[in-house]
């Protein structure tokens, strides 16, 4: 839950302290408590005595006072800002601004302000001390890193997640460089930024850091110090959110063991780690302790901080869940009141107020009110996204793909959940199914919050293109250098598995990376004022894009979505602990802007057929007598995942389609058609079919229309020379593929999971003929013909030649190997960069380590977005697993499909498993003749498949779907 730090204040006169906190130690925690207030107020009366009442001393000794009290869980007694604004005003008059000596009642007054619940007043003030410190101090002072820590603390607690991790990262650097890696006070920090990882997901980064803390301050501080009982809550959190409730739960213990020892059993220090102590109670099924534990907790709060606390609403809300299960009536009262409380405190967009939104709408539908949970749900996520535009100007890429605070998408899903149901009981028990205009409201908020950052991403690109300052060339040759090495360490640096702490090179180069792309974030105006971009995509309606798309097209948004079937637990990251995933299909039919919702079952068995079909069809076949069994299994895809939708879309003459999860690995024209079909695909039956990423491509696609000036050209580039000097390691045969008894080489790598330092390319001899055929077939045709082909190979198909051709160009075709490496493969880099686990090999690949960044011979996904690719009609990336990789909830594919749309290409012509060089080459010559001879981009896909398959039946070749239908087009349907 919330952050506290207990280091002493920089910069106080620990002399003037000394009785008083000798006092306080010396007795049990009442009795010293009432000892501490006597001993302050005599001590203050001698100073005001001595010195005066307007003296530096006494300043220094409210200061002090408040704290202590802080240090103490008091500081939010009623006479405590009275003493602090007494401090502050007293070092006003005595000091100018920006004077040093003003620090310490600054703090104490912002310590109180949050205290209060009022975080935006102590943020404010923590920054003007800041700044004064900054302007002060040596920039490695201690001091500063005190600040930093602290006005951390508090955007937490406002709910920004994403700031405080980076002030208690540069905290952190500050104190361990200052103090030593060893100090209690750097193991603060380390909790920091441990909380800040665990808002954020990163469970695994945020673990050892949080294990570090607390041994250093059992080794320094013995174990049973105050500040020992804060990092084994910290931890203590972080297992219950990793379902470790039998330790957190100890923990837990302990650390309240510790603090009742020092301040007594009704101290407000005892609330956080009471109502984490009732969440894994409940959880582990004690749900009498658990009300018990969270009451214990809400009356401390109560007494302490009163009625018109966040906190308070907080607490109530968490008894409120407790409740629910023994008394659903008193439950739901005490979280609507806590809701609409601390809506009212903290603003509808903070994630205490957003999740309490869900948990009412999840009521309201367990109730069977199904509108009204969908209406709040709704409302919930709209709260959401608006907090996600609000934050992500200044974020990096891999800040905005984590960026999911605390029910980033319980609204949505609830939403969906309860319009299924709706839709299920249409017809029985005298129910109706939602109305048209529901369905529209669930789909426009999916809209607007599905891939949003391929959206942000989209717009960083064309601001800057648009406008590049002085400051922001700087910034760019900045990161792009902290790119260079970064990625030249990752081509070379070993890497463990997913839980494995990352190498130090490769983390402290992460680390200067994402400085780099804050920087450039800061830098960069148009980065802050995308408002034109958002506005255009922020209240799409489904008219726009039917407008769009055209009457004769259907669309169909796949979501996969969690049902969140029981709210348990207290802590607000892991409220929702049970969910059971689900799919559903959304869709537009031919001609109609009424949208009709499809539910299509529980997510398990879908993601199983889907796996097993992929399998199945991403390989050759053993003999033709398998056919049957790789038949069955495409024909229970179909069913689970298409034939319900058939009603709204066999009318179409074009079908859009946005996937969602697994989804995304199948192409749905490699499906069997129905019983009756002659053995024949959905290529042959169905209309065309085109992927989206997110439905808004639509009115993106129709808004630059016009806008980038088209290319012109091809720009062809395949059988790269991988060792064009002398090969690193031994080379190896390349893995080779049997089809009817001929022997094809494979674009893809052997064996298939290997980090990116082991990986060797072996030649490619087909990609050669494969490029020759289509610069022969492009400069025939009409269409082509007096447009110029640059055919780059051999030593010339390397990244720099490539990058500096590829700007203005009409089509540009890739034949090489593509490479993804799954989370298993690279450790914890997919999960930090996943844009640095695919791409592609060019020329000089296999001598990567003697060669300079950025002429490595490998082209990373995330250089790739880096290009400037406005106007490309088409990109063809001919090659294996060109259009998988890392899939993240509603935002896509994380590879190079991410990273071509991000630099602006269209079309994108991709693969969805390792194609040999025969099959590719026969597919994609009839795809550029059909496309040359005036074919959409979707028709020429559909053509190319049907006579493919066409031929291989008059030649009595296998029609296996691994010979014709690995790939799929996305983008630009035209």
């Amino acid at each position: 839950m919330g952050c506290r730090s207990k280091e002493k204040n920089a910069g106080t006169k620990q002399a003037v302290l000394a009785s008083p906190q000798a006092s306080a130690e010396a007795a049990d925690p009442l009795t010293a408590a009432t000892a501490m207030e006597a001993a302050f107020a005599a001590q203050l009366q001698k100073t005001e005595a001595a010195q005066g009442a307007e003296s530096e001393a006494v300043a220094d000794l409210l200061d002090q006072w408040v704290e202590l009290r802080w240090r103490s869980g008091r500081s939010q007694e009623k006479d405590s800002q009275a003493l602090t604004s007494r401090a502050y005003e007293l070092r006003r008059r005595l000091h100018p601004p920006g004077d040093l000596r003003r620090v310490p009642s600054l703090q104490s007054l912002a310590i109180t302000k949050a205290e209060a619940g009022d975080n935006p007043a102590a943020r404010e003030l923590f920054e003007e001390a800041l700044a004064i410190r900054r302007r002060s101090l040596p920039a490695g002072d201690a001091a500063i890193g005190e600040t930093l820590h602290r006005l951390a603390n508090v955007q937490y607690l406002s709910g920004q997640i994403i700031a405080a991790r980076r002030l208690y990262e540069e905290a952190l650097a500050i104190r361990e460089k200052a103090l030593g890696p060893n100090d209690p006070v750097v193991a603060d920090s380390l909790d920091g930024v441990a909380t800040s990882l665990r808002a954020l997901g990163s469970l695994a980064e945020a673990r050892p850091l949080a294990e570090r803390s607390l041994a250093i301050r059992q080794r320094q501080l013995g174990p049973r110090h105050l500040d020992v009982a804060y990092s084994t809550s910290s931890l203590a959190f972080l297992l219950s959110q990793l379902g470790d409730f039998t330790e957190a739960r100890t923990l837990f213990e302990r650390s309240l063991s510790i603090t009742r020892e020092h301040f007594g059993p009704r101290n407000p220090l005892l609330v956080e780690d009471l109502f984490g102590l009732a969440g894994v109670t409940m959880i582990l099924g004690d749900q009498t302790a658990a009300m018990q534990e969270a009451s214990e907790g809400l009356d401390i709060w109560r007494r302490t901080l009163g009625p018109d606390h966040p906190n308070t609403a907080r607490g109530e809300f968490v008894l409120g869940l407790m409740t629910l299960p023994a008394d659903r009536a008193s439950g739901r009262r005490l979280v609507k009141n806590a809701h609409r409380r601390l809506e009212q405190l903290l603003g509808q967009e903070h994630a205490w107020s957003i999740v309490a939104q869900c948990t009412e709408a999840w009521i309201a539908g367990e109730d069977g009110d199904w509108k009204k949970a969908v209406e709040l749900g709704l409302r919930a996520a709209d709260s959401q996204h608006r907090f996600f535009l609000t934050g992500s100007p200044n974020l990096t890429r891999h800040e905005a793909l984590n960026l999911l605070p605390p029910g980033d998408r319980c609204g949505l899903d609830i939403a969906l959940r309860f319009s299924v149901e709706a839709a299920a009981a249409a017809g029985t028990a005298e129910k109706t199914g939602p109305p048209p205009e529901w369905i529209a409201s669930v789909w426009e908020t999916l809209i607007r919050t599905r891939a949003r950052w391929l959206d942000e991403a989209v717009a960083r690109q064309r601001a800057l293109r648009d406008e590049v300052t002085p400051e922001v060339h700087a910034a760019l040759a900045k990161r792009d250098a902290a790119w260079g090495n970064l990625a030249k360490l990752a081509t070379s640096v070993p890497q463990g598995p997913p839980d494995a702490i990352p190498s130090p090179l490769l983390a402290s180069a992460h680390r200067d990376f994402e400085l780099a792309e804050r920087q450039l974030a800061t830098a960069s105006a148009p980065y802050r004022s995308l408002a034109t971009e958002r506005r255009r995509t922020a209240r799409l309606h489904l008219s726009d894009l039917r407008t769009a798309s055209g009457a004769k097209t259907a669309l169909v948004g796949y979501v996969r979505y969690n049902q969140p079937s029981e709210v348990a637990g207290a802590e607000i990251e892991a409220l929702f602990q049970r969910s059971r995933p689900a799919y559903l299909a959304l869709v537009l039919p031919t001609g109609s802007n009424t949208p009709r919702i499809v539910p299509l079952g529980a997510a398990a068995p879908i993601d199983t057929a889907l796996d097993r079909w992929h399998r199945a069809v991403s390989r050759p076949p053993l003999s033709e007598a398998g056919d049957e069994t790789w038949r069955e299994l495409g024909k229970t895809v179909r069913k689970l995942v298409w034939d319900p939708l058939t009603p709204y879309v066999e009318a179409a003459r074009l079908v859009l389609i946005v996937p969602d999860g697994e989804l995304f690995r199948l192409d749905f024209q490699t499906l069997p058609a129905p019983s009756g079909s002659g053995g024949s695909f959905l290529a042959e039956t169905a209309p065309a079919i085109h992927y989206l990423t997110a439905e808004r491509q639509l009115v993106r696609i129709e808004a630059t229309e016009g806008v980038d000036s088209r290319g012109s050209g091809l720009l062809i580039a395949g059988a790269p020379d991988f060792d064009s000097s002398p090969a690193v390691g031994p080379r190896s045969g390349g893995p080779t593929t049997t089809d009817d008894s001929e022997t094809a080489s494979l674009r893809s790598l052997s064996p298939p999971c290997l980090a990116l330092d082991k990986l060797h390319f072996d030649p490619l001899p087909g990609t050669g003929q494969e490029i020759q055929q289509v610069s022969r077939i492009w400069t025939n045709s009409s269409r082509g013909r007096g447009e110029e082909v640059l055919l780059l190979r051999g030593e010339r198909a390397c990244e720099g030649t490539l990058r500096a051709a590829a700007t203005g160009r009409r089509v540009i075709h890739l034949a090489t190997h593509g490479f993804y490496l799954p989370t298993d493969c690279q450790g914890n880099l997919a999960t930090d960069l996943p844009l640095l686990t695919s791409g592609l090999a060019l020329a000089g690949a296999n001598r990567r380590r003697a060669t300079e960044p950025g002429e490595d011979g490998i082209l990373f996904a995330a250089e790739l977005a880096g290009w400037d690719l406005s106007g490309v009609e088409w990109v063809v990336l001919s090659g294996c697993d060109t259009g998988i990789g890392a899939t993240r909830a509603r935002e896509g594919v994380l590879g190079l499909r991410r990273a071509i749309e991000v630099a602006g290409a269209r079309s994108l012509i991709l693969s969805l498993w390792a194609v040999d060089d025969r099959a590719a080459i026969e597919w994609i010559n009839a795809l550029y003749r059909h496309r040359l001879t005036g074919a959409s981009t979707a028709d020429a896909v559909q053509r190319a498949n049907r006579e493919i398959l066409a031929r291989r039946r008059a030649e009595g070749r296998s029609v296996h779907p691994y010979y014709w239908g690995a790939f799929i087009a996305s983008g630009d349907w035209r």
